[in-house]
């Protein structure tokens, strides 16, 4: 049978054997699916079939409802973004108990990735809190050892304090927070698209699942560029937006940041929650937000 990258991805993040039959129709021809499926499909006397109606196009769903309704089959279809299935028979609906972890669900997209891993880290994620903890005691405004970082007296110093401290403390406190198990969160999460590439296309600061759903966040210690805070900050949600896009429909982008976003104009606020609202970033997460992740993830788009 013919395959296609599609099926191949997930077969293998489904971990199926490689006697999965592939049948490739038109997707948008429902006789010509129809009658592909009618040729191609081998059905043996006794059989039983359950059938998932939830991926594909409508077509598809229509064409594979209609085939397998004239044998012994249970339909079942699990609408998006609910950890739910539904018994199309009876009408019933189930709890969806299964939580896809990280490398399933880029596998499921044909992405290879590499992520730091925390036996790597060189900062223990208590030093990361305490620097937090600095940060927040004087305000949001960065004390001289986080200003003046390029000054530290080695490289790993310099990359620790110009950012990486607060990429690893927002991995711990999302991790902390929801209860995370490492295979569900990411940090310094490297995406490769095509084979085995030596070089990764995108880089993500923490990558996690929760809840069948992929959050990516952006980590920003500061805002403030040479065009002024409100410029540097646009462009972070262009380029959160755009690096979204291929990762599936339930995908909720989020900017951290340190940056006294407070201290923006009304205007200014205002006009970042509608940029949000229009590339579909969830939230930039600010200040004391880190104090209740698990809130500060679900609460509304305001400034």
């Amino acid at each position: 049978m013919t395959r296609n990258a599609g099926g191949e991805q997930l077969v293998k993040a489904l971990g199926l054997d490689k006697d999965v039959v592939f049948i490739v129709v038109d997707a948008n021809d429902y006789c010509s699916a129809l009658s592909t499926l009618k040729q191609e499909w081998e059905t043996r006397e006794g059989d039983e079939y359950i059938v998932n109606l939830t991926g594909g196009t409508k077509i598809m769903s229509l064409v594979v409802h209609d085939f397998f309704a004239t044998m012994k089959s249970r339909f079942y279809y699990v609408p998006i973004g609910k950890n739910t299935f539904y018994d199309i028979a009876s009408g019933t609906s189930s709890e969806l108990h299964y939580r896809v972890n990280l490398k399933e669900y880029f596998t499921l997209y044909g992405i290879r990735y590499k992520n730091t891993k925390e036996s790597e880290l060189t900062h223990t994620e208590q030093e990361d809190t305490d620097i937090y903890n600095e940060v927040r005691e004087h305000r949001f405004r960065l004390p001289d050892k986080l200003r003046f970082a390029q000054e530290s007296p080695s490289s790993e110093l310099r990359r620790y304090y110009a950012g990486t401290w607060f990429e690893q403390f927002s991995y711990f406190c999302v991790k902390r927070a929801l209860h995370l198990r490492e295979e569900d969160i990411g940090l310094s999460v490297k995406i490769y698209r095509e084979g085995d590439q030596a070089l990764n296309d995108n880089e993500l600061d923490v990558a996690f699942m929760y809840e069948n759903v992929l959050y990516i966040v952006e980590c920003k210690v500061t805002m403030r560029g040479l065009a002024g805070a409100k410029d540097t900050i646009e462009e972070y949600l262009y380029k959160l937006a755009a690096i979204a896009k291929d990762f599936g429909l339930q995908v909720r982008p989020y900017i951290f940041t340190l940056h006294r976003v407070q201290s923006l104009s009304e205007a200014t606020r205002d006009n970042l929650v509608k940029r949000c609202q229009i590339l579909g970033v969830r939230n930039i997460i600010y200040g004391n937000d880190f104090m209740n992740m698990e809130s500060a993830l679900s609460k509304p788009l305001t400034m």
